[in-house]
């Protein structure tokens, strides 16, 4: 059945029905728009235009695979940017190899917080403003990354991906190394450990787990 309220016509494709697919498609919303009410902006199906049309749908419609990170959590859009005349507006057209990016990943889509940016940008944008704490330790993503010796892409994934407790993705390469990266960042210079940190190599090598 269609995701749209009220609707109970069967699903063609992304939750919806034929019409509203069709609708959400070249409009980028399932509101029913009166005749002569179609975009002017001439930017249908261009790069921008997609941006923007993805970026409503993984915050406004439940049945997209992406909803849970973004709509699901809190993430909304400002009310202006309903209306991609507005969006263009601000963002401008869209730059060969970017898509829309926000400055804070727990922040809205609005002006002060989106810009373009390519694939690398993103993923150390995202990296750094993971905070991960742990034995009272607490540093972003990237900082224990590179104290571990793991690629920094490899924890990000391992925590906001898979999902892994903090314990097992900061202890699968050496429980010594957390450790020493608690150690090091602890005012005082040292840290109690307890013994169970230092076997979380075992625990994270265990099958089943």
């Amino acid at each position: 059945m269609c995701s749209v309220s009220d609707c109970e016509n069967p699903v063609k494709a992304k939750g919806m029905c034929s019409a509203h697919y069709q609708r959400w498609k070249r409009y980028g919303s399932t509101e029913l728009r009166g005749r002569g009410a179609a975009p002017k902006h001439g930017m249908h199906g261009t790069p921008t235009y997609k941006s923007w049309q993805h970026m409503r749908y993984r915050c406004l419609t439940k049945t997209s695979k992406h909803y849970r990170i973004y709509g699901g959590r809190g993430i909304k859009i400002c009310p202006e940017w309903s209306d991609f005349s507005c969006f263009f507006r601000d963002m401008g057209e869209r730059p060969k190899g970017t898509t829309i990016d926000r400055i804070d990943p727990n922040g809205d889509y609005c002006p002060d917080n989106c810009r373009w940016a390519d694939s690398h940008t993103q993923g150390n944008n995202k990296r750094e403003h993971t905070m991960v704490e742990f034995m009272g330790c607490r540093l972003n993503v990237s900082q224990w990354a590179d104290g571990l010796g793991i690629p920094r892409s490899t924890l990000h994934n391992r925590i906001n991906i898979l999902d892994w407790p903090v314990d097992r993705a900061l202890g699968y390469p050496s429980g010594a190394a957390c450790r020493a990266i608690v150690a090091a960042h602890n005012p005082d210079g040292f840290v109690e450990v307890p013994d169970e940190v230092a076997q979380l190599q075992n625990y994270n090598t265990t099958p089943g787990r």
